[in-house]
């Protein structure tokens, strides 16, 4: 839990602590507030398995009321896209199911 509860923003000192930079924890914002567009990236297999089910209109239906909401667009340099991919396989490495 890099999050302080009481001051409501990330956790400097864990974040430290943990090599986890500011900059990536998520904002935190009041549970009254609004909080934008949902994030849908899991309605396609929802969907599917939806569908194979049996449970959802057929697939023609499900296209109509599809529209792109945004892309995705790289953007991390390089060499910061590189050290982080580095950072994550050495911590999959470490984990129990990797050996």
């Amino acid at each position: 839990m890099l999050f302080d509860i009481g001051a409501g923003r990330g956790d400097a000192e864990l974040s430290a602590l943990f090599g986890v930079p500011m900059a990536i924890l998520p904002e935190a914002v009041d549970c009254a507030a609004g909080f934008g567009i949902a994030d849908r990236s899991h309605l396609g297999a929802g969907c599917l398995a939806g569908l194979h089910a049996g449970l959802c209109p057929p697939s023609s239906e499900l296209a109509a009321g599809w529209a792109l909401e945004r892309r995705f667009e790289p953007g991390l340099a390089e060499d910061a896209r590189d050290a982080a991919y580095a950072g994550w396989r050495r911590a999959v490495g470490r984990t129990p199911s990797a050996a």
